[in-house]
């Protein structure tokens, strides 16, 4: 049986993420994986919502937000101001 293999070998450290496009928030972070897609696109991520604490504490790991709020979102209006983000 033949494995496939993508056609690409690049590595998150040697990413250049341009951060034109906008700034994104990401709610229903999980590990991160729209949040890579987002910044291959060069969107700059400033944070993420995710309510599960195991796969906050890995989007932590993988991106390192400014913004990082661990919890339910219903109740992330009351918790975030305009100026904490």
């Amino acid at each position: 049986m033949e494995i496939h293999k993508f056609p690409y070998n690049w590595k998150l450290a040697e990413a250049n993420f341009t951060k034109d496009k906008g700034k994104v928030f990401s709610c229903f972070a999980c590990g991160g994986g729209s949040t890579m897609g987002y910044k291959l696109a060069g969107f700059d991520v400033i944070g993420c919502n995710e309510i599960d604490p195991k796969v906050n504490q890995v989007y932590v790991t993988n991106h390192a937000p400014r913004f990082n709020f661990l919890g339910d979102i219903r109740e992330l209006r009351e918790r975030a101001t305009a100026r904490t983000l």
